[in-house]
């Protein structure tokens, strides 16, 4: 697996660029995951409230030689700073779950 994974910023400007969020899942059986959604302190940049999991910005499925890459782009250049981030909401054909913080835990609940 040549590829970065998680998350990074796409360019060489030192100050900001667009950040790429990448999930990559292995080839086999298949989680039938229909979408993946990635919430954080970057959201603010894009016009949106911090960890607004109802307007996260969705990852977009596409394959990879070795299995499947989930990848989400910034529109936007981000500044260069340190951001809090994590998938929040993960569907499924037959359910969905949403991350939610609570503190310092997280927990998985699924969604309607």
């Amino acid at each position: 697996m040549d590829s970065r994974l998680g998350a990074w910023q796409v360019g060489d400007d030192a100050n900001a660029g667009a950040v790429e969020f990448k999930v990559y899942l292995a080839a086999g059986p298949d989680p039938h995951i229909t979408s993946l959604q990635v919430t954080g302190t970057f959201q603010l940049q894009l016009g949106q409230a911090y960890w607004d999991w109802t307007a996260a910005p969705a990852l977009v499925k596409g394959p990879h030689p070795e299995g499947t890459l989930w990848t989400y782009t910034t529109p936007v250049q981000l500044n260069a700073e340190f951001y809090d981030r994590r998938l929040t909401r993960c569907r499924f054909e037959t359910t969905s779950f949403d991350v939610r913080s609570e503190g310092e835990h997280r927990r998985c609940e699924k969604s309607s």
